[in-house]
């Protein structure tokens, strides 16, 4: 095999390294769910469908289980438990596909997610990261606390009709129990340092849970550019709980092939499919 010059190699793999840079850092042209945050570690994995006769114990949404296939996918929620009934008839469900958006004077968001996550679980239908008490978020002047992240692949909102290749969603709360899920893009690129630890522990089978080192720092996970998409919607799966304050990074960061991969093996589907947007309208702000 012909060999390759030194300084040829160099050029080469820094246009490389550019070219993820540029992903990693670029801003989506102006056009992108989540458990329960207590509910969604207890879920198990997907089982045969319930009865639609609801028995009672029935009207606690962790005692169904529901999946993204077949019998217990998207369609069939509401077929599963009574308390899933704004999966089929709510009016402000997630996830929308991002378009048409409006430029708005929108609170900037202020990051302290200094506390460390305390374990990765697999719930079954995603891995989800909780964390310790004491990392939030502040917008508009209203504080909301770190619950847990989870991810999707491919991402559940779109932008302009294109989804990213995976996504995060960080689950707030605030004092009131409002939730806010800022979620982050990935596309794959270079590896992702900080995804990298989390997959070291990752839980392969269904329930499973492993500690996590407290100095993970989970800030990193976010891009440094913070404008976003806003727009008020639903939990992405049941109950599919309305009033979400959706918040979407509109930069992006990167994740390997290698990296997905090892997350899409064990769930090779974790998408809710794109729901109308109605009347609602998607705000763009910095």
């Amino acid at each position: 095999m012909r060999q390759i010059s030194r300084p040829l190699l160099i050029i080469t793999l820094s246009l490389i390294a550019a070219a993820c840079t540029q992903i990693g850092s670029r801003t989506q042209d102006s056009a992108a769910g989540d458990a329960h945050p207590d509910s969604r570690a207890s879920s198990p994995a997907p089982a045969a469908r319930q009865s639609k006769s609801y028995p009672a114990r029935h009207n606690n949404p962790q005692n169904s289980h529901w999946g993204y296939t077949g019998s217990e996918g998207p369609e069939e929620w509401a077929n599963l438990n009574p308390a899933y009934q704004l999966c089929e008839k709510g009016h402000a469900q997630s996830p929308v596909d991002i378009s048409g958006v409006e430029k708005a004077s929108l609170g900037r968001i202020r990051i302290n997610y200094k506390s460390g996550p305390s374990n990765i679980v697999n719930n079954g239908h995603t891995v989800q990261v909780n964390m310790r008490k004491g990392s939030y978020m502040i917008v508009a002047r209203k504080k909301y606390r770190l619950l847990q992240f989870h991810f999707h692949a491919p991402s559940e909102h779109t932008v302009n009709g294109k989804p990213a290749d995976m996504v995060i969603h960080f689950v707030h709360q605030a004092r009131n129990g409002k939730l806010a899920v800022l979620a982050v893009l990935l596309e794959s690129c270079n590896e992702n340092n900080i995804i990298g630890k989390l997959w070291r522990s990752i839980p392969l089978q269904a329930g499973d849970k492993k500690r996590l080192s407290r100095k993970i720092n989970i800030a990193k996970l976010l891009p440094t550019r913070r404008a976003y998409y806003q727009y008020t919607g639903s939990l992405t799966t049941p109950p599919c709980t309305e009033g979400v304050n959706w918040m979407i990074l509109k930069s992006t960061m990167t994740i390997s092939d290698a990296q997905k991969k090892t997350f899409t093996d064990i769930f090779p589907n974790s998408v809710r499919p794109i729901q109308p947007k109605n009347d609602r309208v998607i705000k763009l702000g910095k």
